[in-house]
């Protein structure tokens, strides 16, 4: 099992996010922030805007696939929901 921990509200590329959970490649990290994403745990944001800032709908990037461009960072949003900071998902442990 492999786990990462992430600071809610902080950009993150792919390539970060991958780094973080060390034994994991770009690609099964593309899946699943994907999976994350269809779930709204996790959101692709533009990269100029400041960390831990109100994010407004002009903030948030709405796109199904999950791109490394150097213009798009993602961060875990846990707003909404009823547990706070921890997902399992396929052996992965995201702990923010």
């Amino acid at each position: 099992m492999t786990k990462g921990f992430f600071r809610e509200r902080k950009h993150y590329s792919l390539q970060e996010i991958t780094d973080n959970l060390i034994n994991i490649n770009m690609e099964e990290t593309r899946r699943i922030v994907g999976i994350l994403k269809k779930y709204g745990v996790v959101k692709a944001v533009k990269k100029n805007k400041p960390d831990f800032d109100d994010l407004s709908n002009e903030d948030i990037v709405l796109t199904d696939v999950i791109d490394s461009s150097s213009d798009i960072e993602y961060i875990f949003d846990y707003v909404g929901f009823d547990y706070v900071g921890v997902v399992v998902i396929e052996g992965q442990v995201f702990k923010c």
